[in-house]
């Protein structure tokens, strides 16, 4: 199995395998530069059995690199949930290409969910990280806040709750030995958050939103269908602070979100899909496009904050009611 693709340059595209652990390192003519095994991700909280792996069928399971030899990379312990000291787990390992050693292991998962008799998928337990200025952002899915901690010592330097205005409370995860539908409800219809991204050209951080939506149609069926999930964006600056957040609607297919130094680039979804032309379009039209998220849109939004003390103080609000006590375990 093949997880997510890392493109560091034209001639730095890396692949890795989950189990056994392996990163290989491809130029863009798709020859194999180097081979990298990790046989040793040197845990203290590793149970017999099983050793842990990298993550290869969800976005956090890319890789982000620190220097030119070292990564960060989330850790999949194969059974996180039904692990007996699952509290201890370390999520993110720092490793070195250059020496085949993992160097580092840090952050874990908040108390509320990893001391719960509960399960998520790993779409939403294993984090978001982004490297910038010797320190590194570290985000997870189904929690509000945005971790900051130091790159050299991995000690954390922050803590921020960082709410959507428009995800009043976490749902409830699911239990331990929950039923197959519960499973399905659950990927159908909760809020939960996902990559976050610096954008170079405007200095602003940004983090994704994905927002619950009605678990069935009006005919009384599933709504499997993408179509009615609507997204924002949560605007902070590296400090933590809080920006501002951008409602962006349901057109468009943020679960691919593509960042630029400006923005993002994201395609349509159902009857609204640019389809097959999409990215051309973008990239060579001169014409405003609604596709493309850049500099004016993330610019107006920060005067939101300056127009009046309204909306800090709900967004404020909200974020009190987000802590211990917002995920009804």
């Amino acid at each position: 199995v093949i997880g997510q693709t890392t493109f560091k340059s034209f001639d730095s595209i890396y692949f890795q395998v989950p189990n056994p652990a392996i990163i290989f390192h491809f130029d863009s003519a798709g020859k194999v530069i180097k081979k990298s095994q990790i046989d040793n991700f040197n845990t203290e909280w590793e149970i017999g059995g099983t050793p842990p792996g990298l993550l290869y069928d969800v976005p956090q399971g890319r890789l982000t690199f620190t220097d030119q030899n070292k990564l960060l990379m989330a850790i999949d312990p194969f059974g996180l949930w039904y692990y007996p000291n699952k509290k201890e787990i370390m999520t993110i390992a720092e490793f070195d290409l250059s020496t085949n050693l993992v160097t580092s292991n840090f952050s874990k998962l908040a108390p509320e969910l990893s001391e719960a008799p509960i399960e998520l998928l790993a779409l939403y337990t294993f984090p978001y990280t982004l490297y910038h200025e010797e320190s590194i952002y570290v985000a997870y899915p189904y929690d509000h806040a945005v971790y900051k901690y130091d790159n050299e010592t991995k000690k954390i330097k922050q803590e921020q709750c960082l709410a959507s205005e428009f995800i009043p409370k976490l749902s409830s995860p699911l239990r331990i030995n929950h039923a197959d539908q519960e499973n399905i409800n659950f990927q159908i219809s909760k809020a939960y958050y996902g990559e976050i991204n610096y954008h170079s050209e405007m200095n602003v951080f940004t983090r994704i939103a994905f927002h619950e939506k009605e678990l069935y149609k009006s005919d009384g069926k599933l709504n499997r269908s993408a179509c009615d999930r609507t997204y924002s964006i949560i605007l902070f600056d590296e400090e933590l602070n809080f920006l501002s957040e951008i409602h962006l609607g349901n057109l468009d297919l943020w679960e691919r979100a593509l960042p630029t130094p400006s923005g993002y680039i994201v395609s349509g979804k159902c009857s609204e899909s640019s389809g097959e032309d999409y990215f051309n379009f973008n990239v060579k039209s001169s014409k405003p496009n609604r596709h493309v998220v850049n500099i004016p849109i993330i610019k107006s939004s920060l005067t939101m904050i300056s127009q009046g003390k309204y909306f800090f103080k709900k967004y404020r609000s909200i974020c009190r009611s987000q802590a211990k006590k917002s995920l009804p375990l």
